[in-house]
């Protein structure tokens, strides 16, 4: 890497989603990292080659069906060398000799991982070098060639290297560039290649070479080429010519090994023709004065612009001190945040919502120290619950790729979620856990809508329900296949904490969906058989033990006064797990409990959609405190942007309320209007407001749902439909059992023409409303029904 050993200019920092390699050379720093994590503290130079190799082989498998950018930078051949035992010995020219010559067999293996996923001829590579041979093999193996010079000095062999750009079918075979180019150049190419657009708050001085390399253009991409030594201008090019400029041993860099032969000192410019005299061994600035006195002051001109050893340039931007930037990363408002999110877990789970035999201390605890919420809202199913929390919007809303709405969510990457809100402003973002954003699968999803694409810094998890099986992927590689259950809301949380404690010092945001208590339930050894709810129980206590965990590492860290927790579930209970419904739940059912609610998961009912909900902020959120009012997870969006300083997107509605006023305790500045829209999938079923809930009229079991089978996964005695409206007041009938909707026609009609309103804003599975989102260059308003163009 060798762009700084501090936090703040890691890789991952710096737009890069996964990062396997050594900070700097190994007299700097001898470890080596996987991300953020050092895995040796002494790395084994001689596989050096062949680790990198085998990781970028690996990152090309792994991400083979979408564009991406690798950038594999080899240690060798800088000292020490240390060869493969399989090539030490073979070459003519030493170690030096032994380790290209495995450079040249790790290119082969990346040319021939490209041949066999067929990506080729979709592929640009670009092999260079970071500048010249080392003194010592310029002079023993000629490795500069004919060029003057080594690294460490500005002459061409200090400067001059080989670079090779390769695309089959795209650019000229076997063509020879000769025109002086730059690595400079190697950002804005791409840029054009890939339509990107440049920043425009800063001078870039690589210019897109694209017309160069494909043959149609031989002008050079600048009219100056500048030498610099560490901040001195030590020489200039102008086409053929180049001129060394005076200097003294004060602007000499440390590292300049050359003896005076290499121009210490130089009391007079230095000229040389490079087309005529490439070794720059022969001066000819007496017979070139005016081209001596331009070049001065094209000099004099880059000093004043790009600085110079002596001056700051005008268009120099600013550097800092890694020890300054590090303490000033973190803005004194800016809080940690995390969100802990169980799937499946019903609103009399935990102790603290009623719950007599799962024992949950540390999430009660957590309740009796911040807020425990009564009125809060998700989806009624996983996917669409993950889509309102991510992006504060209503899952209808959200744009998915392809322009196709699924039972779950295909995010779109346009989307912006909670983690790219806070990544701008300095925080590291991780998420551990159950992802279900990229297509509900654990084999078929979408890489490139996983969540190292999707704002998060670094992943671990899966990328769907464990239905059946669970694979876990490390950022974007598969690290194992069908893992152990049993295994996973502990190794979420490890990984969660060692992020935490990575990130101490930085502001950061952890997502822990849990997988559990999604069936299939599987809980570790050391909670099996514990609970008297059986293994149902078993797992919801140790999801509460390592909430629990979490807890501790705050207080140990001292981050218990600068960090937001929030606790939820993504949804009801699933109750089609119990075998029965009538007289309790018994310990060998697998499904959790609503009560005192009505129904559970893939409903509208409220026991499908109120789920248990806590906020956590000691000194910030009054303690012991019960919320009444209506709050829901679209509300985390705004909320988070709130605490942090974010901007909300200004470009696409957001659905979430900013609920500062009720973390803080101010329940008299609620919106008395505030209203909930109850969707399932596509269709709107029922509207909440203040404590009124209307269900609309809708068939059982309609048409436009396709295959997706309701009775499937809802309680059968809720598994109704409505041919009239039907109201409830929630307040004296939390349980829906008494339709009230004949003695109060006027709110029934107050909340029909809300629907209705959103209907038309949203839309339903009969029509596309005005603000939906759609990104892809696709039919943006499809004239079909949306249910016919649902895909599960």
């Amino acid at each position: 890497w060798h762009l700084g050993f501090d936090e703040v200019f890691h890789p991952l920092n710096h737009g890069f989603d996964s990062y396997y390699g050594m900070p700097s050379n190994f007299r700097h720093d001898p470890r080596s990292f996987k991300d953020r994590e050092a895995i040796a503290e002494t790395t084994d130079l001689s596989m050096l080659i062949s680790n990198y190799t085998q990781k970028a082989v690996e990152f090309i498998a792994n991400n083979n069906n979408q564009p991406f950018f690798l950038y594999l930078a080899h240690n060798y051949p800088h000292v020490p060398l240390v060869p493969n035992p399989a090539f030490a010995g073979k070459s003519r020219a030493g170690d030096y000799g032994d380790v290209i010559a495995e450079l040249d067999v790790s290119m082969g293996t990346i040319l021939d991982t490209l041949e066999e996923m067929e990506i080729a001829e979709n592929t640009l590579i670009i092999f260079t070098s970071d500048n010249g041979p080392l003194p010592q093999f310029a002079q023993d193996y000629k490795s500069a060639g004919p060029l003057r010079g080594s690294k460490y000095v500005t002459f061409e062999g200090g400067h001059r290297v080989p670079a090779i750009f390769y695309w089959p079918k795209h650019l000229p075979k076997g063509e020879p560039c000769e025109v002086a180019i730059s690595s400079m150049d190697v950002l804005p190419t791409i840029a054009a290649i890939t339509g990107a657009k440049l920043p425009n708050d800063r001078i870039l001085d690589g210019k897109n070479i694209w017309p160069l390399l494909m043959g149609e253009s031989k002008e050079p991409p600048r009219e100056i080429e500048y030498y610099y030594n560490d901040r001195n201008l030590q020489a200039v090019r102008k086409k053929d010519w180049k001129m060394h400029l005076p200097r003294t041993v004060e602007d000499i860099p440390f590292w300049h090994k050359g003896g005076n032969k290499e121009f210490k000192e130089l009391a007079e410019p230095f000229l040389v023709n490079l087309a005529e005299d490439v070794g720059e061994s022969t001066n000819v600035a007496s017979t070139n004065s005016e081209i001596v006195d331009q070049l001065l002051l094209d000099a004099t001109a880059a000093r004043r612009e790009l600085g110079s050893s002596k001056t700051t340039g005008t268009a120099q931007r600013k550097t800092g001190d890694s020890r300054v930037l590090a303490q000033t990363t973190r803005k004194p408002s800016q809080p940690n945040f995390i969100i802990l999110f169980a799937d499946d877990l019903g609103f009399n789970d935990l102790g603290s919502y009623g719950s007599k035999t799962i024992l949950t201390p540390n999430l009660d605890r957590m309740a009796a120290e911040g807020m425990r919420f009564t009125d809060f809202y998700a989806q009624p199913i996983c996917g669409p619950s993950r889509a309102a929390l991510m992006t504060g919007c209503y899952p209808l809303r959200v744009a998915e790729r392809d322009n196709i709405k699924r039972i779950h969510p295909a995010l779109h990457s346009e989307e912006i979620t909670i983690a790219e809100l806070l990544k701008p402003l300095g925080y590291a973002t991780g998420c551990f856990g159950k992802w279900d954003l990229a297509k509900h699968s654990q084999d078929s999803f979408y890489p490139d809508l996983m969540p190292n694409h999707q704002g998060f810094d670094y992943f671990f998890g899966t990328p769907t329900s464990n239905d059946k099986k669970v694979h876990l992927f490390r950022n974007r590689t598969a690290i194992e296949k069908n893992a152990d259950m049993a295994t996973l809301t502990k190794r979420y949380t490890d990984e969660a904490i060692g992020f935490i404690q990575r990130n101490k010092d930085q502001p950061f945001f952890v997502y822990l969906p849990h997988t559990m208590p999604h069936t299939a339930l599987a809980a570790s050894a050391e909670f099996i058989g514990k609970s008297e709810r059986g293994l149902y129980g078993d797992v919801v206590e140790e999801i509460d033990y390592n909430a629990g965990r979490i807890f501790t590492t705050l207080k140990e860290l001292n981050l218990t006064d600068n960090t937001y927790v929030f606790f939820i579930s993504d949804n009801g209970p699933w109750l089609i797990k119990n075998q029965d419904f009538e007289n309790g739940f018994r310990p060998t059912d697998h499904g959790g409990s609503a009560e005192p609610l009505r129904s559970g998961k893939v409903s509208t009912w409220e026991g499908g959609v109120r789920v248990p909900a806590i906020a956590w902020a000691p000194g910030r959120i009054p303690q012991g405190t019960v919320c009444n009012e209506l709050a829901s997870t679209l509300d985390l969006f705004p909320t988070i942007a709130e605490l942090a300083g974010a901007k909300l997107p200004g470009d696409r509605v957001i659905d979430g309320e900013n609920i500062m006023h009720l973390l803080s305790g101010r329940f008299e500045n609620t919106n008395a209007d505030k209203t909930y829209f109850y969707y399932f999938l596509s269709h709107l079923q029922a509207v909440r407001q203040g404590d009124w809930k209307l269900h609309i009229p809708r068939e059982r079991h309609p048409q436009w749902l396709g295959n997706f089978a309701v009775n499937k996964h809802i309680h059968p005695q809720d598994d109704i439909g409505f041919e009239k409206p039907a109201l409830y007041d929630l307040e004296t009938d939390i349980e829906e059992s008494k339709d009230v909707a004949k003695q109060h026609p006027e709110i029934v009609k107050q909340l029909l023409a809300l629907a209705e309103r959103t209907r038309k804003d949203l839309g339903d599975h009969d029509r596309v409303g005005k603000n939906m989102r759609f990104f892809d260059p696709l039919e943006q308003r499809p004239t079909k029904p949306i249910a016919e163009w649902m895909q599960k």
